[in-house]
């Protein structure tokens, strides 16, 4: 996951996950921060957002923002939409809405990346709580436990392993890593 707030931000996290995870579907998952922050950059998002191979565009988190009638979720995928056409570019509506939308259009392999402020995280934490419930392991691991139960760190780089063959667990292994020794304070545990 990436705060994502600025269309640099966007580009350049783009940029990392196609390096990391070449020839990959790359999903793009953003949640915009601030009606009036859309609105003066949606050119900009537009057109780095369009450089995903998908797009869905949570609501935007209105924060501080009072005014929600300059900018729309809707409005920004429509834009992406114009400049990358062919390409999904949807407005599904709450983080929840955008996650149970993307459960079903997500394919084995591809790669998501939810960016964002506000409760973006939420998306990347439905998405792997559905993955998991769909586990053809049926057991839950440490791993399982990191990610599920203790609800911790999913990020938003997670390919959703329908298939059962093992990849899921491979890349939840590797994702697990840098937090297994953590404790709820964020310390190390020995």
């Amino acid at each position: 996951a990436d705060y994502g707030h600025h269309p640099t931000a966007i580009r350049e996290t783009l940029a990392a996950v196609r390096q990391r995870e070449p020839g990959r579907r790359v999903w793009a998952v953003y949640e915009p921060l601030t009606y009036h922050r859309t609105a003066a950059l949606l050119d900009a998002f537009a057109e780095v957002l369009a450089a995903a191979d998908a797009i869905a565009i949570a609501d935007i988190w209105a924060g501080r923002d009072p005014d929600t009638t300059v900018a729309s979720a809707a409005g920004l995928a429509a834009a992406v939409a114009e400049r990358a056409p062919g390409k999904t570019s949807v407005a599904p509506g709450s983080v929840e809405a955008t996650a149970a939308w993307l459960a079903g259009a997500v394919r084995d392999g591809d790669v998501i990346l939810v960016m964002g402020g506000g409760r973006s995280y939420r998306i990347g934490e439905l998405l792997l709580e559905q993955s998991l419930a769909d586990c053809p392991c049926g057991r839950r691991s440490k791993i399982h436990q990191i990610f599920f139960e203790r609800g911790q760190g999913i990020g938003g780089a997670q390919p959703l392993d329908k298939a059962g063959d093992g990849k899921f667990h491979e890349l939840l292994t590797r994702a697990a890593e840098p937090i297994a020794g953590r404790t709820e304070a964020g310390d190390i545990a020995v």
